[in-house]
């Protein structure tokens, strides 16, 4: 897997448009990381997806939701370059956690700012508490803009905010009240982030940068 760049991601923005977040799964933990671990043993995602299919190894009941969120985690995992999922797989807890909000906001362009715009002007305000008011008016704001976002059902919506939510709890950046937590970001994470020039640090609001 070669290394990434900024100039690949923009470009790769162009080609997706605007992307709003799967309705279907969350943060996918367990899912992200073993993936990860099947690429580094295999470096082929043919032979990772095989593995899983055959064995069942996300241990899901039926074939449909199966091939769901193996496409979930698996469009997300395999953004990540060979650096980062290294620390996806041998990191610490709070690193994996980490590596995958990255991953997460690199796929999304509706969570990542969300995160960049809402989030973090919170922070710059001394604000800490994120309410579905802060979520409702960021929708609005967007649906103005993209069609998109515009047409989706209420349903739709309300399972959006709902994952959303989860995420950012799984995350480590906020806890289940909505509030933001003061959490320090692995040193080497930070690294990698700076190094790969795709996103800003700033996609964790509400942190304490590690040194």
């Amino acid at each position: 897997m070669g290394k990434k760049t900024s100039q690949d991601y923009r470009q790769s923005q162009e080609v997706k448009g605007y992307t709003i977040g799967s309705t279907a799964a969350a943060f996918l933990f367990r899912d992200s990381i073993l993936l990860a671990q099947l690429y580094l043993e295999h470096r082929d995602w043919d032979k990772v997806k095989n593995s899983v299919m055959q064995d069942n190894l996300l241990q899901i009941r039926t074939l449909t939701a199966q091939k769901r969120i193996y496409s979930e985690a698996y469009t997300r995992v395999k953004q990540l370059s060979l650096e980062a999922l290294e620390i996806l797989v041998f990191g610490t807890r709070d690193e994996q956690c980490q590596i995958i909000w990255y991953a997460i906001c690199m796929k999304y362009d509706f969570v990542r700012e969300f995160a960049l715009e809402v989030l973090a002007e919170k922070v710059k305000r001394h604000e800490y508490e994120i309410t579905i008011a802060d979520f409702n008016l960021y929708y609005n704001t967007k649906a103005e803009l993209y069609d998109k976002l515009a047409s989706i059902s209420e349903s739709s919506r309300k399972k959006l905010q709902t994952n959303l939510f989860r995420m950012l709890v799984s995350s480590g950046i906020t806890d289940s009240e909505k509030k933001l937590r003061l959490m320090i970001v692995s040193p080497r994470v930070r690294e990698l982030i700076i190094k790969e020039g795709i996103l800003s640090p700033a996609i964790f609001p509400s942190v304490v940068m590690g040194y």
